[in-house]
């Protein structure tokens, strides 16, 4: 406790103001602890941030070609994707996929089986950064 713990015990009267003040350092300890737990966690989520925005950064070709004609082409269709770009339906999907799960692109679904894709933000950004768009 230190030399207030000292001090206190030298004076009788003090004797209730020791259990305070170990009170005040257990919870100072304890918010010790918290605050250095919540810095690691801060730090980790900045790295998988930066993570992530590298990833973004770097969309394969296929796909940041996919991405540029959905901008042009708001509601495309995947068939109509694969024909434009002379790619086959599975690596459009494929890349679909990963465009709507980057948030990149999102999706209508209408009940004839048709599946519209349109540009969100993250894809604005994403073309407007490489002068895309």
């Amino acid at each position: 406790m230190g030399w207030i713990a000292d001090l206190l015990q030298e004076i009788p009267s003090a004797a209730r103001y020791k259990v305070e003040l170990e009170r005040m350092e257990a919870e100072n300890a304890s918010l010790k602890a918290d605050n250095t737990r919540l810095a690691q966690e801060v730090e980790t989520l900045r790295r998988t941030e930066q993570e992530r925005r590298g990833r973004e950064a770097q969309l394969p070709q296929d796909a940041e070609r996919i991405l540029v004609y959905i901008s042009q082409n708001d509601r495309a269709v995947a068939p109509q994707v694969a024909g434009a770009l002379h790619l086959s339906a599975g690596v459009v999907e494929m890349h679909l996929e990963d465009l709507m799960e980057s948030e990149h692109i999102n999706a209508s679904y209408f009940t004839n089986g048709e599946t519209e894709y349109y540009l969100e933000q993250p894809g604005r950004r994403y073309l407007h950064a490489k002068e895309l768009l």
